[in-house]
């Protein structure tokens, strides 16, 4: 059987809508999620005055610096005391994301402590302006 003039316009827009679909691009993949958000100032503000309301006497302090598990914290002065003490880290939300111990290892003029941190489970790593909180002993 030969095939006809009606049979060939009847096949010609299948074969093309079939070449049409089976060249049309994948989807572009999602967006990838979000990263972590450090605390905005007045966050911050409020957090550390929502803590002293709880726990008078401790103290609120901002990461500086993170390298590997370990951050630089600004805002708590150092003394010897303080070495070996616990610090947690605090995000956007108020959540504990990690907890540390303050290191014996300090920067030369006494700026900033360094801490030695773990993620909690569910936490994260700190990141530069996240909150760290200092509960001196005695205090709670």
């Amino acid at each position: 059987m030969r095939p006809t003039r009606s049979m060939i316009l009847l096949v010609l827009p299948l074969l093309a809508a079939t070449l049409l679909v089976g060249c049309t691009p994948p989807p572009p993949p999602p967006p990838p999620a979000p990263g972590p958000v450090a605390p905005t100032a007045e966050q911050a503000g409020q957090v550390q005055a929502d803590i002293m309301k709880i726990l008078p006497g401790s103290v609120v302090g901002k990461v500086s610096a993170v390298r590997g598990t370990m951050a630089a914290v600004s805002g708590i002065s150092y003394t010897p005391a303080i070495k070996g003490q616990s610090i947690q880290f605090l995000d956007a939300n108020s959540a504990v994301i990690a907890n540390g111990t303050v290191s014996p290892t300090t920067d030369p003029d006494g700026s900033y402590l360094i801490v030695d941190f773990t993620p909690t489970a569910g936490g994260r790593a700190p990141i530069t302006n996240d909150l760290a909180v200092y509960v001196p002993p005695g205090t709670h």
